[in-house]
Formats: C-alpha cells, structure tokens, sequence
C-alpha cells in the first residue's frame, strides 16, 4: 500500500515537472519569434512581411495562452465552488470562450498569411537553400526562424483539433 502511495506521488510530481516545461516552452518560443522579428526586422528583402508575421505571431501567441489561462483559472475556480454556480459565472465562461474562440481563429489565419509568405519566399530562393550561408535575399536566422513558427503554429492546431475531438468523443460517450 505504501509503495502505491509513493508511486502516485511520484507521477503526480512528473506530471506537474512536464507541465511546467510545457508551459515554459509555449512562452519562449513566442518571445523568440518576437525578438528575432524585432532584431532582423529589415534582414529579409525577398519578403520583408516574414519579420512582421514573426513579430504579430509571437504576440498573438502569447495573448492567446494568457486568455486561454484566464479561462483555465476561471473555470477551475467555479468548479471548485460548484455550489455557488450561478448565470452570472456561466455567462462569464461563455463570454471568455467564446472570445477565446475567435481570438483562436485570428490566430489561425495569421499563421496561413505567414505560412502563405514564408512558401512565396521559398519558391524565390529556392536556388540558394542548398547554400544557407548564401541567402543574399535574406537572412538566414529570419528564414529558419519562420519555418520553425510555422511547423510549431501546425502542430499547436493539430494538437487542439485532437484534444477537441477527444473531448467530442468524450461527450457523447
């Protein structure tokens, strides 16, 4: 019995360390894609808009896990005062999801307009890819860097359509 004790103890304490890295991870890379973005502003003359899609990406990221902590902390609260559940609380929740949502979708399409930015960019330098250190038209940390938001931006929208899907499927159950 002992043993069972300290073998959930000891996976709630890996869960809580994962969860802190996790979260730790989804704040620096947005400030990175901020700072660079900021940095090598005028680094990139083929596509001058890819330093401006790292800038907006990275903000828009790091407003959108800020509301999605909001919604988190207040949900959380109001489950653990079930009793005191009231329209007032409920109507709260809806309005912050609902704006969650939709600064969801703005989100989303800034990553298509970056993604969409990011292909045009390749498709000009794409003779010079096999050279990274002869990227004339720009800058290579601007270049890596947006590819890099924009592979993390595709797997942060496939990881929520899951969890959606998962929590769908765990409705209907």
């Amino acid at each position: 019995m002992l043993n069972i004790e300290k073998e959930k103890k000891f996976s709630i304490k890996i869960f809580n360390n994962s969860s802190s890295y996790v979260t730790i991870c989804l704040i620096i890379f947005p400030i990175i894609f901020l700072i660079i973005g900021i940095i090598y502003r005028n680094s990139c003359i083929a596509e001058p808009d890819i330093s401006i899609f790292l800038i907006i990406f990275g903000i828009l990221i790091l407003i959108n896990l800020f509301i999605y902590q909001i919604i988190g902390i207040t949900f959380l609260a109001l489950i653990r005062r079930a009793r005191s559940f009231s329209l007032e609380n409920g109507i709260r929740i809806l309005i912050a999801s609902i704006f969650g949502v939709i600064f969801g979708i703005i989100v989303f399409i800034w990553w298509i307009i970056g993604t969409i930015w990011w292909v045009k960019l390749t498709l000009r330098i794409k003779s010079q890819l096999k050279h990274p250190t002869s990227l004339a038209y720009c800058h290579p940390i601007v270049y890596w860097t947006a590819l890099l938001a924009n592979i993390l931006g595709l797997i942060g929208f496939i990881i929520q359509i899951c969890i959606a899907i998962d929590g769908n499927m765990t409705t209907n159950k």
